[in-house]
């Protein structure tokens, strides 16, 4: 059985450090209590697409831009938002019974079950950076949240909100104006 190569290792022979640089980075990694990977970004001596990049080649999984992907909601609900947030991973797609997650740390064995666990089916990887992932989870999620409360809204009408100028009252305009304001945004 092959053994598994520590991320220092994979990007030493990537050649994105060096062996000395790798060893000062454990050094600090030790005092700090930091993540490796996150001490050698703060280090600057590699930048976090590189250490996705690295992971995702040995590991034989594909790195996604989530800045240029459209997910569906209903792909977005297959995963709790406190599993994605505590986790991150979000989900991309499913075909068939294979829901594909983009995470940033595709070593997170613990986060693929539970995602497989919770989503009820089996589960592809794909990598993507922290932030990204981060964005993404705070505008999907976000955005079924404010929908749902402007869903809500609407429907316990009782909301009264005059309109400026016509001193009239718009019970359920409000919420409507608000939802289209949000799908457009």
């Amino acid at each position: 059985m092959e053994k598994r190569k520590l991320l220092g290792e994979m990007l030493i022979d990537e050649g994105l450090i060096t062996a000395e640089q790798l060893n000062k980075a454990i050094v600090q990694q030790k005092q700090s209590g930091l993540r490796l990977g996150q001490l050698l970004i703060r280090m600057g001596l590699v930048t976090e697409e590189g250490i996705i990049a690295t992971l995702g080649d040995q590991a034989g999984i594909p790195y996604v831009n989530l800045d240029n992907y459209i997910i569906d909601p209903k792909v977005i609900s297959l995963i709790p938002e406190s599993l994605a947030r505590s986790s991150l991973i979000i989900p991309l797609f499913k075909i068939g019974s294979t829901l594909t997650i983009a995470m940033a740390d595709p070593l997170n064995v613990k986060a693929i079950d539970e995602a497989r666990r919770t989503a009820g089916c089996e589960v592809d990887m794909a990598v993507s950076s922290e932030e990204q992932i981060r964005r993404a989870i705070d505008s999907y999620f976000g955005l079924s949240s404010s929908i749902e409360d402007i869903v809500k809204e609407a429907l316990e009408g009782d909301l009264k909100v005059t309109v400026e100028g016509a001193g009239m009252e718009a019970g359920l305009e409000a919420p409507i104006i608000r939802l289209a304001n949000l799908i457009i945004f």
